[in-house]
């Protein structure tokens, strides 16, 4: 009998030194789960400094992917002095099919987007125009200078704006027409 728990006996140890390596190797599983990340942000951060070393270095500022408007450089007079304001405006309704010189309504030219349609214009030169929905809402960079705004929007087609009324200190328009489309077949839309 004696024998027979001796052959037991190397068969215990072995399956206790299994079950502790099992364990063990589960141990250090969790552990390189949480160092990878907990090193994340140490990752992101040193790419955040990668880039800024590069910007440094090469003087050219690091496009994100995640920027929407790119910077767009809009052409400025000699001497001009440049403004940008924040404001939302909505169109008024009134519209002037330029191809006729009759009047249309908002429906007609944008369909059902026009209901929810408006103009932000920001302080850091960006601009928004949720009312040309054919794609979304689309973007672009503006300036203000000698009483006219010059915008283009991120796929380099100007944006033609007239305005007809400024504020009393002449920083933000009360009332301006954007043309949309081609300026002798599209579309007036006044604000």
């Amino acid at each position: 009998m004696s024998e027979h728990k001796k052959s037991k006996k190397p068969l215990i140890i072995t399956a206790v030194v299994l079950a502790a390596a099992i364990i063990a190797a589960i141990v250090i599983l969790l552990v390189l789960r949480q160092n990878k990340q907990a090193a994340s942000p140490d990752k992101q951060a040193s790419a955040a400094e990668t880039v800024q070393t590069t910007e440094a270095e090469t003087g050219v500022p690091h496009q994100h992917e995640e920027e929407t408007t790119p910077d767009i450089l809009i052409p400025t007079e000699a001497g001009g002095t440049v403004t940008h304001f924040s404001a939302t405006f909505k169109p008024n309704g009134e519209v002037t099919d330029l191809s006729t010189g009759k009047s249309v309504t908002l429906r007609e030219v944008f369909g059902s987007s026009y209901a929810s349609g408006q103009i932000t214009f920001n302080e850091d030169r960006t601009f928004t125009d949720t009312l040309n929905g054919l794609s979304g809402a689309s973007t672009g960079m503006y300036n203000v200078e000698n009483g006219k705004i010059k915008a283009i929007y991120s796929n380099d087609k100007n944006m033609d704006i007239t305005v007809t009324k400024w504020n009393d200190d002449k920083t933000v328009p009360e009332e301006f027409s954007i043309i949309y489309g081609d300026p002798e077949t599209g579309y007036k839309v006044y604000f």
